[in-house]
């Protein structure tokens, strides 16, 4: 396999954080489990730690997860964690007493942890601190609730519904003390996920039929309608900012999407790259090819391809069964594509967890399968028993 940047992080089937080379060597556990041992009080139970959602942090020195104890009789007790690399130090960042954690983004700077949760049927927006251990701070609250960070660090851009209305919200959430938060006038389209691509925000507004993709300014202002749809949209956009690929879904929210369109962020003309539906689509660093997910025809099977953007020439790459965290991770991949990447910062490399194939029977535990897509005939090659890997930024 080809040399490939980063580090993988993933969650072992021990329910355990490890970090391995993108070649499956330098294996390293990060978390530890509290299981009950000889000196435990009788009749108790200290329960085990599990962990899940590994992210990386911008320079790639800490591995943020979700704890949780489970004992006989119950599970929960989550806590937000992070946990150093290469020293010995674990975070307790905060402690959740009634929500459910979701999913989390750090900060640009790596000082701050943005986590979703979920308290009964609300989702709530929690800020933490690196600095400031045990603590959190709500910062918005909504459902839907999806959100990204501005590159300054001090701003959170939230697309979030409501439930006493039908129209959501764009806001432009301040998160210390040297601005204001800036509402978008402009109500949501059909979508998910705001972004940021440099100084200016990609989000869907509403239109009399279907939805327009639109870059602005911070303040909503100098709006550009790049491209009119209809149905869900799904907006990625290129990893240097000069493109904008959409996808739209005319039947909603998990239907697959009809092929993809890809425009100038600064404007210009929209190109039908590929009639394919997929599931789910991400770019690969350089501009120059996106990955598919697509339904493949055996039962709940997908499908990986690989698509050459100027040739409009699509490779399969080969047929998996996702775990639970990896399917739930494609069917948000807006949100998670911008803090989770599957796809290593140099494009030579795709990580997944997924299951053997269930017609050869025999050991059907979850695996990390890594993807060598410098190759002519790209094919999944097991790392370890796994089910959910990231790769590192840097």
């Amino acid at each position: 396999m080809a040399s490939v940047a980063g580090r993988i992080a993933y969650v072992g089937i021990d329910r355990q954080v490890h970090v391995i080379g993108p070649d499956g060597r330098n294996s390293q556990q990060l978390t530890w489990a509290k299981v009950p041992s000889e000196l435990s009080r009788w009749g108790g139970s200290r329960g085990r730690d599990s962990h899940a959602w590994p992210c990386w942090s911008p320079d790639g020195a800490w591995v943020s997860c979700f704890q949780s104890e489970e004992s006989d009789d119950v599970v929960g007790n989550f806590r937000v964690c992070s946990v150093q690399v290469d020293g010995v130090e674990e975070r307790q960042l905060v402690a959740l007493t009634h929500q459910f954690p979701i999913y989390a983004q750090w900060s640009p700077d790596g000082n701050q942890l943005a986590v979703l949760t979920q308290d009964a049927d609300q989702l709530q927006l929690l800020l933490c601190n690196q600095g400031q251990l045990g603590h959190s701070r709500l910062i918005e609250e909504g459902v839907p609730l999806f959100f990204s960070w501005a590159s300054d660090s001090r701003r959170v851009l939230v697309h979030a519904g409501s439930q006493t209305s039908r129209r959501g919200r764009l806001l432009l959430r301040c998160v210390d003390s040297t601005g204001e938060d800036v509402s978008l006038s402009s109500n949501p389209g059909s979508f998910c996920t705001p972004l940021f691509v440099g100084d200016r925000i990609l989000y869907v507004t509403a239109a009399q039929s279907g939805s327009n993709v639109c870059m602005s300014n911070l303040d909503g202002q100098s709006e550009t309608i790049l491209m009119s749809l209809h149905g869900l949209l799904a907006v990625i956009p290129s990893s240097d900012g000069k493109y904008v690929a959409v996808g739209s879904a005319p039947g909603g929210e998990g239907t697959p999407y009809q092929g993809i369109w890809i425009v100038p962020s600064i404007g210009g003309p929209p190109v039908r790259v590929t009639e394919e539906t997929c599931q789910a689509f991400f770019w690969v660093p350089g501009c120059e090819r996106m990955v598919l997910v697509c339904r493949a025809e055996r039962s709940n099977a997908l499908q990986w391809k690989i698509l050459d953007i100027e040739s409009k020439i699509i490779q399969d790459i080969g047929t998996f069964w996702p775990s639970r965290d990896q399917l739930f991770y494609l069917h948000f991949f807006e949100q998670y594509s911008n803090s989770h990447p599957i796809v290593s910062v140099d494009g030579r490399m795709l990580v997944f967890a997924g299951h053997p194939d269930p017609l050869y029977g025999g050991d059907s535990r979850s695996r990390l399968w890594g993807v060598d897509l410098t190759v002519c005939t790209p094919r999944a090659t097991e790392l370890a028993e796994g089910t959910f890997g990231v790769f590192s930024k840097s």
